[in-house]
């Protein structure tokens, strides 16, 4: 905008003085001076349009929590339309993203007026309050009306101590033996124990979910009136994670049916027990089946392929989805009977990159790649089947596909080759088979990224912020059984605490040969509706 304002300024400068010119050589210098100035102004101009440009290209495509909202989006779209021309169809595109954003806001709106926020509370139970104006204030006066001011409160945590009596019946002749009724299952939890099933779910959650640390759960306790050491803490882990096997095995074979799984680790910190105060790199693996709702995860020591033999059986069939890892290939040329997908995500994240020097070159492949996404949002709004979207891929996807392998083809030519453009050329041609594998007809149910099994280690993450490091290497098994059953609830939206309310007194009165058959959390989810948590609206 402000260029346009400084090219309208040169060309009624312009139209006024044209008749009145200089008619020395003192007038022509200043005059010279004087477009000389506005041409630098408009250059500056130019330069910080380009920067922003550049860094709102960073932000539509760069980490999810740096990317721009549907309003954001649209600027986007408006200001390129400014700096360079747009064909009809750019036009059309830019005329629908301002539809979406207006019919959004809209909804939001709607869903907002009208006093709809009370729905959410209707459920709780109600104290009503009566404040009443002083009785002699109020003598010979009728009550004719009242208003009513309504809040939502909440009151600390319960603390109380549960004593369970169980009386022991005999028979006065000594004809039968005593007996006695058996501890009720929660009580069976965690046997011998001072500590409750309420009290052990509450830990669980509070280091998994919430992301507390045991030592900062202590001192939490200790403001409500109670005590929990941090070591019997611990041990609350470790023996709810014992009770826990049984499901992440389980859930483990409901990825492996699904045949279709995406595969990512991430490193996390470990207490190193042989150098008191220091650390090494350990690493959480995790195996989605995005279409099953169900992800596992195992901890390993380090980054070894043999952990992905490991993990699957032998002769598997099946599609895996990966990053651009070397491991994964070598691993996968070992197992012909897997189909091997890449990110598309990855490939983007190079060309952001290269971006930064190289904005000629990488600008259309970056467009490209924002019409592949837009083609999976289409299709992802009409509801297609998997079918439908193989079909709807090979008819719209495929034909940019051709285009970004040409001009990375084109660009691998290049004398000026270098830096972060030959990171991105190098690694879209070299892996160009498994990047555009997912738009053939018969691969509608692969993803273009995973970037779902990414989201899955958030908790980790934010875990690890908290508490820095796992206390030894032999407990990282605990972690990983519990982060496999919680992720797990988070995908299907059910409520952590009362799944594991639900499911641990079962499993502690099983037996050894008990399965996790009928207790995992798309059970719990068919069986207790209530306790799937809404949806959070992204803003």
């Amino acid at each position: 905008m402000r260029s346009v304002i400084l090219r309208t300024r040169v060309s009624a400068v312009e139209d006024n003085d044209i008749a009145e010119l200089p008619k020395d050589l003192e007038g022509w210098k200043a005059r010279a001076a004087y477009f000389e100035s506005l041409f630098k102004i408009e250059k500056l101009t130019s330069a910080k349009l380009r920067l922003i440009n550049r860094n709102l290209a960073q932000r539509l495509y760069g980490p999810s929590s740096e990317k721009l909202n549907e309003a954001q989006r649209l600027l986007f779209s408006l200001l390129d339309e400014s700096t360079a021309p747009l064909s009809e169809e750019g036009k059309e595109l830019i005329k629908e993203a301002r539809k979406g954003v207006n019919d959004r806001g809209a909804e939001e709106a709607k869903r907002r007026g009208g006093g709809r926020n009370k729905e959410r509370f209707e459920h709780l139970p109600e104290v009503v309050t009566l404040v009443n104006p002083p009785e002699q204030e109020r003598q010979g006066l009728a009550w004719i009306s009242e208003e009513i001011t309504e809040h939502v409160e909440i009151e600390p945590a319960k603390v109380y101590r549960h004593i369970i009596v169980r009386p022991v019946w005999a028979h006065p002749r000594r004809e039968q033996s005593p007996i006695i009724a058996p501890l009720p299952p929660e009580a069976q939890v965690y046997p011998g124990s001072m500590y409750g099933l309420r009290l052990m779910v509450r830990a669980i959650i509070g280091k998994y979910v919430d992301h507390q640390p045991l030592y900062r759960q202590e001192g939490i306790g200790l403001r409500e009136g109670i005590w929990v050491p941090r070591q019997a803490l611990t041990r609350i882990v470790e023996n709810t994670a014992h009770l826990l096997i049984t499901i992440a095995d389980q859930l483990k074979w409901k990825v492996l049916r699904s045949r279709y799984v995406q595969i990512d680790e991430t490193v996390t910190k470990v207490l190193d027990p042989e150098r008191r105060g220091r650390s090494h790199d350990a690493y959480f693996w995790g195996f989605l089946a995005p279409h099953e709702k169900a992800v596992y995860f195992e901890f390993s020591a380090d980054r070894s392929e043999a952990k992905l033999f490991e993990f699957f059986p032998l002769k598997w069939e099946g599609n895996v989805q990966t990053d651009g890892a070397s491991w994964y290939a070598s691993a996968f040329a070992d197992m012909p009977f897997l189909r091997h997908y890449e990110c598309v995500a990855h490939l983007r994240r190079y060309v952001l990159a290269a971006m930064v020097a190289h904005e000629a070159q990488m600008r259309p492949i970056l467009k490209d790649i924002m019409r592949l996404y837009r083609i999976e949002r289409r299709a992802k709004k009409l509801n297609l089947t998997h079918e439908q979207r193989g079909h709807y891929r090979h008819l719209y996807a495929k034909p940019i596909l051709k285009r970004i392998q040409k001009a990375f083809r084109k660009l691998q030519r290049s004398p000026a080759l270098e830096g972060a453009l030959q990171d991105a050329v190098t690694y879209a041609n070299n892996r160009w088979q498994h990047l555009a594998a997912y738009a053939k007809v018969g691969n509608g149910h692969i993803n273009i990224d995973q970037n779902p099994i990414e989201n899955m280690f958030r908790p980790t993450k934010l875990g690890r912020k908290n508490w820095l490091a796992i206390g030894h290497p032999k407990a990282g098994w605990r972690a990983a059984v519990l982060y496999t059953v919680l992720c797990t609830c988070k995908m299907l939206n059910v409520n952590p605490e009362a799944y594991l309310l639900w499911v641990l007194p079962q499993l502690a009165v099983g037996s050894n040969k008990t399965t996790a058959q009928g207790l995992l959390p798309h059970d719990f989810a068919a069986a207790f509706p209530e306790q799937v948590l809404p949806v959070r609206r992204k803003r």
